[in-house]
């Protein structure tokens, strides 16, 4: 587990201290904080002990201001961050007390707690989980000078107002071993996206949500793949098959016979919308993974909830079987470049990323960099015809070989593509494999 330390700086006045990762400028960047989010120092030696000699050292060679009054640290709290398939995180926070006369001059982001809440609801300002739990714990707590009571994360982690992201253990495919269940909640309106397995954490959510007695609970789901719907039989089973909605797209919806039960279900596409309490939420139609693909989009924050579309490490491996389409994977990828505002895509597997346009470039760049690998194999054999395990083979060379037998369906989509704009012909390709 990695092991990582922060401080938070408040003045004597309870001003709290906040940098920003701008992606765009050239100053410093802060370790720990992901772009365009604001945060806390990160120690970057490893220091996690009540030491003031590391939060001075960072004021004066890092924050441009000098402490010339020996202040206090305290431990405020500790907490483990859900792996999202990658490893745990061990987050300590230090409060550093300041006084104010030392940042008369600063010109860094300090504001009150309250402050900070106010804006983070309005959208103008992104925080992660873990610096809204340190800043709302902050609230209403002038001079926070002793150590503070804190709960640490029960995996149920605030991304933006009333939306959550908790990654569920489901069977779904390595690297990755959960799948992100999405929860919006406005007033007494809930809404829940790709709910993909029947683990007793998922249980207890829906639990907590039946308890809450909500007028209007929906089910999001971005496609019928098992693991994003098979938590379907927790919700009928919890919740009842009256009081839930399942909303997907028409042709999910007809591969979902076995998954459905008695739950309602309502058919939607691309351009509708939905209402969760005040939250207007947009249908994106997202073809490409399988043909009946949707993604969600909510405009007021910027939050895409994208499903299998893109993933949050790697590359998203396309359902042949399911109509999946290279060129209509590529299209999505542009559709949902052209979203704005565009702040944070939510993969269905792996972490969220902060910085979601030259994210969703990667993965076009990613597989067209993988079409002209297929034309240079096919170059080198002239007009022969070439074997599909061969470009496997040579294409895929970065890629183990135990993940072959799942990275020939992106192939033979690429290969039907490249057919399709009539850039090679059919018979270029022996399209039998030995896989």
């Amino acid at each position: 587990m990695q092991a990582v330390s922060r401080y938070v700086f408040v003045t004597e006045k309870g001003r709290v201290l906040l940098v920003h990762n701008d992606p765009s400028s050239k100053s410093v960047h802060f370790k720990g904080i992901p772009p365009n989010c604001y945060g806390f120092i990160e120690s970057d030696d490893g220091n996690d002990k009540e030491d003031y000699d590391y939060p001075y050292k960072i004021a004066k060679e890092l924050l441009g201001f000098t402490l010339t009054k020996k202040g206090t640290i305290n431990l405020h709290s500790t907490a483990i961050l859900p792996a999202f398939s990658v490893r745990e995180i061990k987050v300590t926070h230090y409060i550093v007390v300041v006084s104010e006369e030392d940042i008369a001059h600063s010109q860094l982001y300090w504001e009150h707690p309250k402050k900070i809440i106010e804006d983070y609801k309005r959208f103008s300002l992104i925080l992660t989980p873990e610096t809204l739990d340190v800043i709302q714990s902050l609230t209403g707590k002038p001079q926070p000078t002793k150590p503070l009571a804190f709960k640490g994360f029960d995996h149920k982690l605030t991304f933006l107002p009333s939306i959550k992201c908790i990654p569920t253990p489901s069977s779904t495919i390595p690297p990755f071993d959960h799948t992100n269940l999405i929860i919006i909640k406005r007033q007494k309106e809930a809404l829940i996206v790709d709910p993909g397995t029947n683990v007793d954490l998922i249980k207890d959510i829906l639990g907590e949500l039946y308890n809450k007695k909500l007028d209007k609970l929906l089910v999001f789901i971005t496609h019928h793949h098992h693991d994003h719907t098979e938590g379907l039989e927790s919700v009928e089973k919890i919740l009842g098959k009256d009081n839930v909605e399942v909303l997907a797209h028409p042709l999910s919806l007809s591969r979902m016979s076995d998954c459905i039960g008695g739950l309602k279900c309502a058919a939607v596409n691309h351009g509708d919308k939905i209402q969760v309490g005040d939250y207007i939420l947009e249908v994106i139609g997202s073809p490409g993974h399988t043909s009946g693909s949707i993604s969600l989009y909510h405009p007021k924050s910027g939050a895409l909830f994208a499903g299998d579309h893109v993933v949050g490490f790697g590359s998203s491996v396309l359902d042949v079987t399911s109509g999946g389409d290279m060129s209509e994977y590529l299209n999505t990828c542009n559709r949902m470049l052209s979203l704005s505002p565009l702040k944070i895509i939510f993969p269905a597997h792996g972490p969220p990323n902060y910085e979601p346009k030259p994210f969703l470039q990667k993965f076009i760049d990613h597989r067209l960099d993988r079409e002209r690998s297929i034309l240079k194999v096919l170059a080198e054999h002239n007009s022969e015809q070439v074997p599909i395990d061969l470009l496997l083979e040579r294409v895929y060379s970065d890629v183990p070989k135990a993940f072959w037998s799942r990275a020939i369906s992106n192939l033979q989509l690429h290969i039907k593509k490249l057919v399709n704009d009539k850039v090679i012909t059919n018979d270029r390709i022996i399209m039998d494999s030995k896989l």
